[in-house]
């Protein structure tokens, strides 16, 4: 498989969109954000309403915890793992990438025609949350996820629907 390797230098600095963020919040090779967040339950959740179920991997997230209500890393404003706050800057909107199995390359209309039945928020299919975080240290495997506070702003509630059977 032919490659390459890619260097970010350390003095190099993206902001994170400063509509959802403190100014000087950076990200690096990450799309938008430094962090997404996905509970176990939530992808449980999809699972039970997808014709074949799918790993967490399709969806790239750097943090998933267990435990807790699907879709409750929604409303997680300021959380706590290992020492590190984080914050919940923006619900995810997921794009087609989703659709590629990456065992395989094969594009597929799932998970985004699932999503899109449930997780519809302005025209745009949302699964997990974006965060930025204030401080470093090192998460592992096991650690505690603390939830601080919540967030109420309307931006970040999603309509509940059922699974339907058909």
């Amino acid at each position: 498989m032919k490659c390459r390797l890619i260097y970010m230098p350390d003095d190099s600095e993206r902001e994170v969109d400063q509509r959802y963020a403190k100014p000087g919040m950076i990200t690096s090779f990450a799309d938008a954000y430094p962090f997404l967040l996905i509970g176990q339950a939530s992808l449980n959740d999809l699972n039970k309403r997808m014709p074949l179920p799918l790993p967490i991997n399709r969806f790239r997230p750097n943090i998933v915890f267990t435990g807790g209500k699907a879709y409750s890393e929604d409303l997680m404003n300021e959380i706590e793992i290992a020492g590190i706050t984080f914050y919940g800057a923006k619900l995810c909107a997921r794009c087609v990438l989703t659709t590629i199995d990456q065992q395989t390359a094969v594009k597929a209309k799932e998970p985004l025609k699932t999503l899109a039945s449930y997780r519809m928020k302005n025209n745009k299919i949302m699964f997990g949350q974006n965060l930025i975080h204030e401080n470093t240290g090192i998460i592992s495997v096991g650690d505690e996820l603390k939830v601080l506070s919540t967030h109420t702003e309307e931006r970040f509630i999603v309509a509940k629907k059922p699974i339907t059977t058909a």
